[in-house]
């Protein structure tokens, strides 16, 4: 079925005309890629950050991630982490994006600016880094042949299958085409897509099954299944999934909703109890100042108001 798509430049969101019944024409590719990044490279977790949206200049203007190594002495497990180098300027093309000879020219304008600047929320960032450290990285789900006759004498190989290296000047691009991958490693990359295979979603399915706190997979499932809605009848473990997420959510509202009333009971209880010890607090004092009037002690008044030490000596004194 043929989708008419409408780009908005200012947001990055494509409109997409889904199957009837698919939910919202809508759709922000951007996050669910984020959440296949972070499953793909789960193997590193701790030893790389992500900033999506990255500002390259004070004016608008921003690279889709930007992807640093942590420690220089990790030695990065996952296949996707084997690719980067300490920065990688990373530019991704959702389902319903074509990546285009521009894109390589902007992307080339991102490395300058960012080998210029220096600028950045982290010391690693601040420094600026050799052009060798830097690595450009375009994600597409359709293979670019324009793109790659473009680029024919800058071509440095296929290192695997869908993912493809050059070199312009000091620097090395790569290409990735999701739909080419293979492999267990890229499982959720590959299948982040407007045509997914139903024994791959039923995979993705089970671990997502599996780590049931895992909220990256839970969400990627959901979205992968929404731009996919023929899923819903072709694979076996989509009802179990979905099932599943309905109950995880309502367990998880019902405890937040309980974590709440205890810690509003709490706090209610609290004010009460400060209310009724003053209250409490102000009849004791009330009832020793009578009773010091009654026994022309007048001098002792000012003494057990501002001395609490006095003032208990008192209460027990008369058993109030």
């Amino acid at each position: 079925m043929k989708k008419k798509k409408q780009r908005d430049k200012s947001s990055g969101v494509t409109r997409v005309r889904n199957a009837p019944g698919s939910g919202s024409g809508y759709r922000q590719w951007h996050l669910p890629f984020q959440n296949a990044l972070c499953v793909t490279l789960e193997a590193d977790d701790g030893h790389y950050s992500i900033s999506p949206e990255r500002e390259l200049t004070r004016k608008p203007l921003r690279i889709d991630f930007l992807i640093l190594k942590k420690d220089g002495g990790w030695h990065m497990k996952s296949r996707l982490g084997r690719l980067l180098k300490n920065h990688t300027i990373l530019e991704y093309k959702g389902a319903t994006d074509r990546l285009g000879i521009d894109d390589i020219y902007k992307g080339m304008a991102y490395i300058s600016l960012y080998l210029s600047s220096g600028t950045g929320d982290s010391e690693q960032s601040k420094k600026i880094p050799d052009a060798e450290e830097v690595l450009l990285m375009f994600v597409c789900s359709v293979y670019p042949r324009k793109v790659m006759k473009y680029l024919g004498d800058v071509f440095r190989g296929e290192t695997e299958p869908g993912i493809y290296r050059f070199r312009i000047w000091k620097t090395d691009i790569v290409i990735m085409v999701q739909s080419r991958l293979e492999g267990e490693d890229f499982l959720w990359l590959r299948n982040l897509s407007l045509c997914v295979d139903a024994v791959e979603f039923d995979r993705m399915a089970r671990q997502a099954l599996e780590r049931l706190e895992d909220k990256r997979r839970d969400e990627l499932i959901q979205f992968i299944g929404e731009v996919n809605p023929y899923l819903w009848e072709e694979s076996e473990n989509m009802c179990k999934i979905f099932e599943e997420v309905e109950r995880r959510g309502e367990r998880r509202g019902e405890e937040r909703g309980k974590q709440m009333g205890i810690a509003l009971g709490e706090e209610r209880g609290r004010q009460a109890g400060i209310a009724a010890g003053k209250l409490q607090g102000e009849s004791r004092l009330s009832g020793l100042i009578q009773i010091l009037l009654q026994e022309g002690r007048i001098d002792e008044i000012s003494a057990v108001t501002s001395d609490a030490d006095e003032r208990t000596k008192l209460y027990n004194r008369y058993g109030i």
